[in-house]
């Protein structure tokens, strides 16, 4: 592996884990002034105690690992290939596709309050300039550091630029993954995905979750190669989602734990397996704060 790769990942990761500790502690105490108002949870302080630390952890730690893939892809892909808005345009035979990326580490000098880079997004039918972009983006309006890329795909389909033209100006629909596949100024092919830490959903959801799966892959029917994904952390897909997925999106739409992380992590850029990156995850985890900070709660 890359030396100088996994001091970074090392220190991106502990950086994350020492963040979320941090959330974590923040919201404990409000956490328990709510249970102890709650007189039908007649249970003692420490069971209530973990029982909250267990669902914030599940909950914080699921919002770190998304930024680990989003991290992950960018070093495996490039900045241009996983921007932050993909805004699409249809013209009479033609598709517009313009593209903004905002470095993870953007100098402090030139954020905005709230800035998060590693939030993703599709903008359908929207006219919006550069600088609202970066209001968007909770960066400076002054900052030269944000990436734009134009990309034109003829398309003389009219069922798919009529399909562009149905949503509403501005439609903004949030992604977890998305990222393309880019040869010089043409966009190859688009992966996006609905991710999952553990994925065994309740079958009520499994129709929904194969749908978000379906318009994922539909948002880039103007490409040729467009492919979308659900995708677990770890664990299994359900039984009930996989069923609605294979028969929507079809069966390789369904990458689960190895699989997904394979197709994110830098291994022939960085030459990181992912037996490397569980051990050196493991390794961050454990020089992080987070077990201190929980069991001073």
């Amino acid at each position: 592996m890359d030396e100088a790769f996994k001091v970074e990942l090392t220190g991106f990761i502990v950086s994350e884990l020492n963040q979320m500790a941090e959330k974590i502690k923040m919201n404990y105490l409000p956490n328990v002034e709510n249970r102890r108002k709650n007189c039908f949870l007649c249970l003692n302080e420490d069971i209530q105690k973990y029982m909250g630390l267990g669902r914030s952890v599940d909950s914080q730690l699921g919002n770190r690992i998304q930024r680990i893939v989003f991290y992950l892809a960018r070093v495996k892909y490039g900045i241009d290939a996983v921007p932050n808005y993909t805004i699409i345009n249809s013209g009479e035979d033609f598709i517009k596709v313009i593209t903004y990326s905002v470095p993870y580490d953007f100098d402090k000098s030139e954020q905005n309050s709230n800035f998060n880079p590693f939030n993703q997004y599709i903008l359908f039918n929207s006219s919006k300039s550069e600088r609202e972009i970066k209001r968007a983006l909770k960066v400076k309006a002054r900052s030269s550091s944000i990436l734009k890329n134009e990309y034109y795909i003829n398309c003389d389909s009219i069922e798919i630029i009529n399909a562009i033209n149905s949503y509403k100006e501005n439609t903004k629909i949030a992604v977890d993954l998305l990222y393309f596949t880019l040869d010089t100024e043409k966009i190859l092919s688009s992966n996006a995905f609905e991710i999952k830490m553990g994925g065994n959903l309740d079958t009520k959801n499994s129709k929904s979750n194969a749908n978000e799966v379906k318009q994922l892959k539909e948002y880039f029917s103007f490409l040729d190669n467009s492919n979308s994904y659900f995708a677990t952390c770890y664990g299994n897909c359900s039984e009930a989602v996989r069923r609605e997925i294979t028969n929507l999106v079809g069966e390789n739409s369904i990458v689960e734990n190895k699989s997904f992380w394979e197709m994110i992590l830098p291994t022939d850029e960085k030459g990181i397996t992912y037996n490397d990156f569980l051990l050196l995850y493991k390794n961050a985890f454990q020089a992080s704060d987070i077990e201190k900070i929980i069991h001073d709660l």
